[in-house]
């Protein structure tokens, strides 16, 4: 496999106004900018990979992945902590829900 040039790897990520209180965090939007090289390679890196994604990624793990569908994962969470089918074990892990505000913006 040919290497390819590191040249082509950076990006410019740009921090963009919206509408109202600027003093907010909240009423910023990311946008990143990548080499035209760069935008190709990885579409052809997607295409590929959309092809075998059923076979590496389990289908409950929803995040990132083209129609997921997270509220399912939560609706289901939920549901079996108001039924109380979480058995409680003694253990040093966690479980962490978080409630984010907006999703991840999505360009194409």
């Amino acid at each position: 496999m040919e290497k390819l040039n590191t040249f082509n790897g950076g990006s410019t990520i740009l921090l963009t106004p919206k509408k109202g209180n600027l003093k907010s965090l909240k009423n910023y939007r990311l946008i990143t900018l990548y080499n035209a090289d760069e935008k190709i390679y990885t579409k052809i890196i997607t295409k590929r990979l959309q092809k075998v994604i059923g076979i590496l990624i389990d289908i409950h793990q929803s995040g990132f992945v083209k129609n997921g569908k997270n509220f399912d994962n939560t609706l289901t969470a939920n549901f079996l902590f108001e039924k109380n089918f979480i058995i409680p074990i003694e253990t040093n892990g966690c479980l962490i829900i978080l409630d984010q505000e907006k999703y991840y913006y999505r360009f194409d």
